[in-house]
């Protein structure tokens, strides 16, 4: 009942109702994935989620890092033989995309990338977030590689969100799943200090900028200064994921040699 609460009050939930987008069925997509226990099922729906978005394909790449080949090359043979019937526009759509990906402004993103301003908007600052979006990603991925490819999926969903340079905030339904999965955790006496910023940086992609600007812009003389707030979120967000991983890691590594001494 308290994550329909948090749910149905999230700004990126009612920014979705309001305008309107595919990432609400990629959600969908996403949920019925973790909840489907044959292959066939998990194949169709990651596939439906690659076709409707393209960051999708992050999935496919847990399946690599968890060995499990069937479903990564059932998934991608699904994908192509759906966009198949679409082949003749596949050029445009991607030149649409990646133009569209390389638009970065300061209102209404949520991508970390917006906090670099226009350094952002430049090759070398695309390079760097290119680097830290990639960077982090990998860290959870050697990290975290024992965990099952559910709980991989919850983890990295703000990766997902998290791309490319432009994100509108309706992309932040994604991070209600790893909300859920964050709190479960938390039921179970998971919690700690990288628990807590991973909320703090939910709560702030959730700020309603616009509102925020338009009832506090007294208090500061950029009408940025809220928007970038979502931004810090999305950013506070993977550290904090990163850095647990990297505290998971550690703790694994000091387990072995203790487990090898008792033997």
């Amino acid at each position: 009942m308290y994550m329909a609460g948090i749910t149905f009050l999230y700004y990126p939930f009612l920014f979705l109702i309001d305008r309107g987008n595919l990432d609400g069925l990629v959600l969908i997509c996403l949920a019925m994935l973790l909840i489907s226990r044959r292959a066939w099922q998990k194949i169709l729906w990651v596939s439906l989620a690659v076709c409707l978005k393209l960051y999708g394909l992050l999935v496919i790449a847990i399946f690599i890092r968890k060995r499990q080949w069937n479903l990564a090359i059932g998934t991608a043979l699904t994908t192509a033989l759906f966009l198949v019937p679409f082949h003749a526009l596949m050029v445009h759509f991607l030149h649409n995309l990646f133009a569209r990906g390389a638009i970065l402004t300061g209102t209404e993103n949520m991508s970390p990338a917006a906090i670099w301003g226009s350094f952002g908007k430049s090759f070398p600052g695309m390079i760097c977030y290119a680097l830290f979006w990639l960077g982090t990603l990998l860290i959870l991925f050697l990290y975290e590689g024992n965990r099952s490819s559910n709980d991989l999926l919850f983890m990295c969903l703000p990766w997902m969100a998290a791309l490319p340079l432009q994100v509108y905030p309706y992309t932040g339904v994604l991070l209600l799943l790893t909300c859920m999965w964050k709190l479960n955790d938390m039921q179970d006496g998971k919690s700690d200090a990288a628990n807590g910023f991973f909320f703090l940086g939910f709560i702030l992609v959730g700020l309603q900028a616009e509102a925020y600007t338009q009832y506090f812009h007294w208090v500061v003389r950029s009408h940025r200064f809220f928007y970038m707030l979502n931004s810090i979120g999305t950013t506070i967000i993977l550290i904090s994921i990163t850095v647990s991983a990297l505290q998971h890691g550690s703790r694994s590594r000091k387990c072995v040699p203790a487990a090898a001494a008792i033997v």
